[in-house]
């Protein structure tokens, strides 16, 4: 026979809760019901399991590296019974009749554009979004049971019986009726699809001085599942925050504003005060400085920006035509002299 603990993978000796741990580990693993589990080798480690956790069966083997021929016999139940109810391990590897509930993403996620002027003064805006809602016949599991109809497979029993030997019996969740004993169905409600589509509108606010890549949560409006305990959860619906880096002549860079304008060079001098019109939403003002450098920008802190701040660079023209050559050089004399 094989040696029980390398079945395992312990220690000859390991204590008994070492013991528990690997088979626990191991059944979930090999568990026939599990997908890529295997019925030869839960088998086996049962076998293995059922030596070792008995203290006279464990005895034996640990003095004579055997045991008495005809002591092997176990059952899955009393094994499990020991390591936890195996109605609780299977419980907690399916769900409703023994089918998995199929499951998709909670939150939905959209990149959604929104023009500059919204990304400062903040507004709302109406999107539309296709959500997944979990089938509320079903549970999301896709079939019904017919609970007139006795399954042919097993009979009723919900589960098949396997002889390995004379003194080894083992147990399978009938897979044609998952358990149930009885037969299931298509759910007309959603096709078998376990999910339903609803195209909705959502409407939310937009927030001021957004920058890009900022992200909207909106609560309880993503795909809708259904948990262990057949209660349903809602996601959310994520907006990825998107805009254009300049409109109408103004930048944008994280929350600050800049721009450039052009102003006649006598506006300089005279110290005229100029009006910039922010998108058509918002007027600001600043007074001209004729001592201040031409690669000096103007730096505002309007209020609408809360505490971002405005560059403004200003940039001195003489428009044609406006000077004669008489004017020109009365102003080149002048600038000479005040620079010598």
């Amino acid at each position: 026979m094989k040696n029980p603990y390398s079945t395992l993978g312990v220690q000859n000796g390991a204590s008994e809760s070492e013991i528990k741990k690997a088979f626990r580990d191991l059944s979930k693993k090999y568990h026939p019901d599990k997908k890529g589990g295997s019925q030869e080798k839960f088998v086996e480690i049962s076998e293995a399991y059922s030596i070792l956790s008995d203290p006279e069966k464990k005895g034996m083997f640990d003095r004579f590296g055997t045991i008495k021929p005809g002591s092997l016999n176990f059952d899955f139940n009393d094994i499990f019974a020991d390591i936890g109810n195996i109605s609780e391990f299977r419980r907690r590897s399916s769900t409703r009749y023994g089918k998995r509930k199929k499951m998709v993403p909670s939150d939905i996620r959209i990149k959604f554009r929104i023009n500059l002027p919204d990304s400062v003064f903040g507004g709302s805006f109406k999107q539309k979004i296709n959500r997944m809602i979990a089938c509320e016949d079903c549970k999301s599991v896709g079939e019904l049971v017919d609970g007139q109809k006795e399954c042919v497979y097993c009979s009723g029993r919900g589960k098949m019986i396997f002889r390995q030997t004379p003194s080894i019996v083992f147990e399978s969740v009938c897979s044609k009726c998952s358990g149930t004993g009885l037969l299931t169905s298509r759910c007309e409600t959603c096709l078998g699809k376990c999910f339903l589509q609803k195209n909705e509108t959502v409407e939310a606010k937009l927030p001021k001085n957004l920058k890009n890549g900022s992200i909207l949560k909106i609560e309880k409006k993503g795909n809708v599942n259904y948990t262990d305990n057949e209660e349903t959860h809602s996601g959310s619906c994520y907006f990825l925050i998107d805009f254009p880096g300049k409109e109408d002549g103004i930048e944008k860079e994280e929350a600050n504003l800049k721009t450039a304008i052009e102003v006649e060079l006598s506006d300089i001098f005279e110290e005229s005060q100029v009006e910039i019109d922010v998108f058509k939403r918002k007027k600001i003002k600043f007074k001209l400085q004729h001592d201040k450098k031409i690669s000096e920008k103007y730096i505002l802190s309007p209020d609408f920006l809360e505490g971002n701040y405005f560059e403004i660079k200003v940039t001195p023209i003489i428009s044609k035509n406006k000077l004669s050559e008489e004017s020109r050089l009365d102003i080149a004399k002048c600038l000479r002299k005040n620079i010598v």
